[in-house]
């Protein structure tokens, strides 16, 4: 069995154990279920490059979602669909503006979009505005090769029994560094933030004015870093009954370890860098250590961008302490179909699998970990030994919880002001507790 191989069934099996299944949204829900029409609305097969019957009808199909590598090689499979009687227009925005873009477009109750990106957690928060694909994954299953998908990341797009989402690829976080610098300077790659500190500190000597960097530019980076601390560390954003669940000794320790990373390792440039920054950064063989997407591997050692090909290495998300769990989340990546869209949601649907079936997967594959078991690209990214790592002792999945976007945007910003205008990390903790009662309970939540 080759490496590859084997790596690819051990972030499988990681995936079964760690990803969730989902957990119920409000009971009063709108039925979103797709009954397949006994006759296909459809004639011929577009291409073999783009293997979905052509529409009848001169369909557009509008995408949204958010752009790196992965996502960007998926909109060129689309462009292979584009044919007389099919248009799909792909629109990737940056992360944070997607999904607010998204959530307008939900909240007209007749959405723009056809398809839309989603992750997990998202997927619980948005069931309600989602068709159920059930029905259609189980009608399109065989001709399609569904079954090589493993069922946790299905399982992971389940609410209340109902699939809302194609998988696309798998993804997590984990430890970027630069070997030649850190050879030369002695420094050998940490396994936990304690020796994350120490190491900056012999790299700020050699003239390093951002040894290492976490992403702490925007309110939801500071949350993501923040729930995965906080988990490591045996807590969670959310408790089984909607309560705060960071304003505890778990969360002070995980706020006052990213403040103690922040000051012993980032400037105020390093503080405001975003994923691309850190990303081009890491490229241009000036950011030693990072935290970032897995997904960014692979750009490492793209000739055409990167001064390092070859010396960025990859270790396993980083621990919290020397006892903790690493810091790795384990998230999916899915297509959903809005409800009550103006496009009939099998259409949709198959023009979905032109995303994931086996060529298109294989093409994605040189950028990230895709659903498929039996893809892999020769050409693909280093970093499946410490995407693996990182999920097998890692964190976990984003609890699906409809409460859960009031906890981010609260919390996100009371951590924040931390970085933005030194404010006391235990008051802003409770800070964001209280706004977080308050908007909760004024949403039906507590």
């Amino acid at each position: 069995m080759s490496a590859t191989t084997y790596l690819r069934r051990l972030l499988a099996v990681v995936l079964v154990l760690t990803l969730v299944a989902a957990c119920g949204a409000d009971d009063e829900t709108t039925d979103t279920t797709y009954n397949s029409s006994t006759e296909s609305s459809t004639s011929g097969v577009i291409s073999d490059e783009c293997p979905i019957p052509t529409p009848a009808e001169n369909t557009t199909i509008d995408l949204i979602g958010w752009e790196f590598p992965a996502t960007a090689e998926i909109a060129n499979e689309f462009a292979d669909c584009n044919s007389n009687n099919l248009q799909i227009n792909v629109q990737l925005l940056d992360n944070a503006t997607a999904q607010d873009q998204i959530a307008l477009d939900f909240a007209t109750g007749a959405p723009e979009f056809e398809i839309v990106h989603a992750t997990d957690s998202l997927v619980g928060t948005w069931a309600d505005n989602l068709v159920d694909l059930t029905t259609l994954i189980d009608q399109y299953r065989e001709e399609f090769g569904l079954d090589d998908i493993p069922q946790s990341m299905w399982d992971g797009a389940t609410v209340d029994g109902r699939i809302l989402g194609v998988p696309l690829f798998s993804n997590t976080m984990h430890f970027f560094y630069n070997t030649e610098i850190l050879d030369a300077n002695g420094v050998s790659a940490p396994d936990n933030y304690d020796e994350v500190i120490e190491a900056c500190g012999v790299l700020q000597d050699a003239g390093f004015d951002d040894p290492f960097n976490m992403n702490l530019s925007a309110n939801w980076a500071w949350e993501i870093e923040f729930s995965n601390i906080l988990k490591s560390l045996g807590g969670n954003i959310l408790n089984d009954d909607n309560t705060a669940g960071w304003n505890t000794p778990e969360g002070l320790e995980a706020v006052n370890k990213i403040v103690e990373v922040s000051d012993a390792c980032m400037s105020d440039a390093g503080r405001a860098f975003g994923i691309d920054d850190a990303e081009a950064a890491l490229r241009a063989g000036e950011l030693p250590m990072a935290t970032i997407w897995a997904s960014r591997a692979a750009q490492m050692d793209d000739p055409e961008s990167s001064l390092v090909v070859g010396l960025i290495e990859f270790g396993p998300a980083i621990r919290t302490n020397a006892d903790s769990l690493r810091n790795g989340p384990a998230y999916v990546d899915y297509y959903a179909i809005p409800a009550n869209g103006s496009v009939d949601p099998e259409t949709v649907f198959l023009a979905i699998m032109a995303a994931v079936d086996t060529e298109s997967q294989e093409a994605t594959a040189a950028h990230a970990a895709v659903a498929r078991l039996g893809v892999s690209n020769p050409n693909g990214p280093r970093n499946g030994e410490a995407s693996a790592i990182s999920v097998a002792e890692g964190v976990g999945a984003r609890i699906k919880n409809s409460a859960l976007p009031i906890a981010q945007a609260v919390l996100g910003d009371a951590l924040l002001e931390i970085t933005a205008s030194d404010a006391d990390p235990a008051q802003a903790l409770a800070d964001a507790e209280a706004n977080y009662i308050e908007e909760a309970t004024a949403a039906g939540f507590l």
